[in-house]
């Protein structure tokens, strides 16, 4: 996830915002068509390397980030919640099969990522208008997209530096026990993450007063969220 983020280039955020504020500019166009290539170039790389599942990982996720954006944008909430689950739902189904079946078919598994990337990009394509697309908005991209990824490799990291430290003060059981509290409390960061995806454009193309009322909303949902969790604990 990290190493997709930072080949991203912060391209998701870019389109699901611009969408809401400018339309489908040239912005949009050249970084969805960028990650469309992103995503191809580490698919045939996973064709070539087809035990390893880090490549078709790495192309199904930039492009679910890429399509859910876009469809985000354009007010299509509940369905970029589903194709921005694509890798977990994947994942979900190998693992029923394996548990039921008593086998790991590595193969198998790998091209179900890439199939599904492949298509992802495809029905992503259908939506790049080529005509309006130049050099200029490409270097808007790199100047927009810069701080974004920067920021999004900071939060990965603050999110994992515990463990890092824990890995040197601790235990291997205490990192473990940690990561089994810290993954319940995520349970409001999950909250949080579906409203703003299902909710994104009416979130944000309302007016101020609106959108103090649906992030105030969103924050006492998320502070419940993490009550109920640490129920559990």
């Amino acid at each position: 996830m990290s190493i997709a983020t930072v080949i991203s280039f912060g391209a998701g955020n870019i389109i699901s915002y611009r969408i809401i504020k400018e339309g489908k500019d040239k912005i949009v166009n050249i970084s969805m068509l960028y990650l469309i290539i992103c995503s191809f170039v580490f698919s045939l790389i996973s064709i070539f390397s087809y035990e390893n599942y880090l490549f078709s990982f790495i192309s199904l996720f930039i492009i679910q980030v890429g399509f859910s954006s876009y469809i985000k944008g354009q007010g299509g909430g509940a369905l970029s919640s589903l194709v921005e689950s694509s890798i977990y739902i994947l994942l979900l189904l190998i693992s029923l099969r394996f548990f039921y079946s008593g086998e790991e078919l590595i193969i198998k598994n790998n091209f179900i990522f890439i199939i599904t990337s492949l298509i992802l990009s495809i029905l992503f394509l259908s939506g790049v208008d080529f005509k309006n697309i130049d050099i200029k908005s490409g270097t808007d991209l790199i100047k927009l997209g810069f701080p974004i990824m920067v920021s999004s490799c900071l939060a990965v990291f603050f999110v994992n530096i515990p463990r890092l430290i824990l890995g040197e003060i601790s235990t291997h059981q205490d990192i473990a026990t940690f990561s089994i509290y810290f993954r319940w409390a995520a349970i409001s960061l999950i909250a949080y993450q579906f409203m703003n995806v299902v909710f994104f454009r009416r979130i944000y193309t309302s007016d101020y007063r609106k959108i103090d009322l649906n992030f105030s909303f969103i924050f006492i949902i998320v502070i419940l969220c993490g009550l109920f969790s640490s129920s559990f604990y």
